[in-house]
């Protein structure tokens, strides 16, 4: 294995995960968006936008699940979840 890969564990400099990516620091920011939307409907009474925004952090995080999509999978099931209780209280 060649030195200075992530984690910096060769001995050489460490690279970020923005610096591998060809995408840049993008695939880490969509998910943490995505969060702070749910949280911002969850606040301002929206069930039907929360519901959508947790079902597509649930399929982003299963999508991208080989890398950081396992992080996600608990905040996509607690914003569905919160948003399905708000539209059987909402009925």
């Amino acid at each position: 294995m060649a030195a200075g890969g992530l984690g910096g564990g060769g001995g050489g400099p460490s690279q970020t995960f923005a610096d591998v990516s060809a995408l840049g620091a993008t695939p880490l920011v969509v998910p943490v968006v995505l969060a702070a939307l749910g949280l911002w409907c969850a606040w301002t009474v929206r069930p039907r936008a929360l519901v959508a925004i947790g079902l597509t952090l649930a399929a982003l995080s299963l999508v991208t699940g080989f890398s950081i999509g396992a992080a996600y999978l608990p905040s996509a099931a607690a914003i569905v979840l919160a948003g399905v209780s708000s539209l059987s209280r909402a009925s």
